[in-house]
């Protein structure tokens, strides 16, 4: 139902697990490995919104620092 919903065109937003949903599901290419000492990482990012004009950073404004916290130890995305 996944790969449907995502073919009939409607946004898809995958966070987290999501994410990675996406990638192992094939909707998304590439691949996750275990981070840098195989440790589990947490703590909060610091992101410049690079694109204010899309459905899901349409809040943001062009250039706005954000703050987002993580949680992980597949981190390594890869494509």
């Amino acid at each position: 139902s996944l790969k449907a919903f995502v073919a009939s065109g409607k946004p898809v937003l995958g966070v987290g697990n999501g994410f990675q949903i996406l990638v192992e599901a094939g909707i998304l290419p590439g691949a996750f490995l275990r981070n840098k000492g195989l440790k589990f990482r947490n703590g909060n990012a610091q992101l410049t919104v690079q694109n204010s004009k899309s459905i899901f950073t349409s809040i943001y404004e062009q250039g706005q620092q954000i703050t987002l916290p993580f949680a992980h130890e597949y981190g390594n995305y890869y494509v």
